[in-house]
């Protein structure tokens, strides 16, 4: 497996999210490649940080503004994101790192233009 590929497979193969062959291909590539072995440790501490990080307290009514500014987008975004049966899945299982991407979402959606 070539360095490229296994680097856009790390992140994946630390959340657990690689099949068998895919994660035995990628300790392969690891055991020989001292580069992406020093990408994957880079990867994890990143993570360690991550976790470690305080995060921000939302602003009074995010909730209502970010549901709105979805029920706007929805039109324009793809099929399954609307989905009622599987947004509660979505939003079940993805934890703190979705929380992560709504506070991003939200401070780019309300960057000021200069």
């Amino acid at each position: 497996m070539r360095c490229k590929k296994v680097r856009d497979l790390i992140s994946p193969y630390l959340d657990q999210m690689t099949d068998e062959k895919e994660s035995h291909l990628i300790e392969e590539h690891l055991s020989a490649c001292l580069a992406c072995q020093e990408f994957m440790a880079q990867m994890k501490d990143m993570c360690r940080n991550l976790k470690i990080t305080d995060q921000p307290l939302l602003p009074a009514g995010f909730a209502e503004d970010f549901h709105q500014r979805l029920q706007k987008e929805a039109p324009r975004r793809a099929p399954w994101y609307g989905s009622r049966s599987l947004r509660p899945l979505i939003l079940k299982n993805a934890g703190n790192r979705f929380k992560e991407e709504v506070v991003r979402f939200y401070h780019w959606r309300n960057k000021t233009v200069e």
